[in-house]
């Protein structure tokens, strides 16, 4: 009598494993679909969305005879289509290490925010204007029109711009309003002529954590930056610059109008500069 009343709460005990664990799951599963639908829904408006991959190429010949190739980007959704062909796997290798982009018309973003994309490439602004370029992405660790440059960007100038962290985060962010992270590549003659730039805000819990925040570039870790200017305001981080927030590369004729605000409630040390937070 007692072995089988002994069994029976043996069994029950593991139906109720199986229930607990069978719910675990199934809120898992929930959680995750839930998650991947506001991903998606964001992604919609997000002009990745939309992105056109086919760029046309042209050829254009100098003054001095000589021609140039080039990817003409004429329309918000072949510049997201560059990045889409940059951070594909599946790019053809001519469309990196043989031609580049220039912009053929000024672009303007309004009603969709941008999705950062690594650019390993060469971008040429042609003089031309991306008007109200939107980040706002507190779970990424790069923010900026591209997130990891490895390449070249030149030429351009941007209107309008607004990128933001503004988020408790317990992880390292790289806020910049063109480059968040430069690494081995090149910006020059590039202008952010107004906007807002917002690294990320920190608790006492998370003080020690790092955040780069510039006006142009978060963090300049190689690769240099030339004749380049900020007007566009900049706030929050641990490392703040007009330009760059922190710099260990080289940084030439560049300068910053912007507003540099700051504000901290930890009392932990912070770099504040008018060009370089920090080098």
């Amino acid at each position: 009598m007692k072995k089988t009343r002994n069994l029976k709460i043996a069994y029950l005990l593991i139906y109720c494993a199986i229930f607990i664990v069978t719910i675990y799951f199934a809120i898992f599963a929930i959680s995750n679909y839930i998650t991947q639908k506001k991903e998606y829904e964001l992604f919609k408006q997000s002009w990745q969305y939309v992105a056109d991959t086919n760029i046309e190429l042209k050829t254009d010949t100098n003054e001095d005879g000589t021609t140039e190739t080039y990817y003409a980007i004429s329309t918000p959704e072949q510049l997201a289509g560059m990045f889409e062909k940059i951070n594909s796997n599946d790019v053809n290798a001519d469309s990196i290490s043989t031609y580049g982009y220039k912009l053929i018309k000024n672009i303007d973003l309004s009603g969709k925010s941008w999705i950062v994309g690594d650019f390993s490439n060469t971008f040429d602004g042609n003089s031309f204007h991306i008007q109200n370029l939107t980040i706002n992405n507190s779970s990424s660790s790069y923010l900026g029109f591209v997130g990891r440059l490895s390449g070249t960007i030149k030429n351009i100038y941007f209107d309008n711009i607004y990128v933001s962290s503004l988020s408790t985060t317990n992880g390292t962010k790289y806020v910049g309003g063109v480059v968040a992270y430069l690494s081995d590549g090149n910006l020059e003659n590039v202008y952010v002529n107004s906007g807002s730039i917002y690294g990320a805000k920190y608790t006492d819990s998370y003080k020690s954590r790092d955040s780069y925040t510039g006006g142009i570039v978060g963090y300049l870790s190689g690769g240099s930056i030339s004749k380049c200017i900020n007007r566009a305001s900049v706030e929050y981080g641990k490392v703040i610059g007009g330009v760059v927030g922190q710099n260990s590369a080289t940084i030439e004729k560049c300068w910053n109008y912007g507003k540099i605000n700051y504000t901290d409630s930890t009392g932990d040390t912070v770099y504040v500069g008018g060009v370089v937070g920090k080098s």
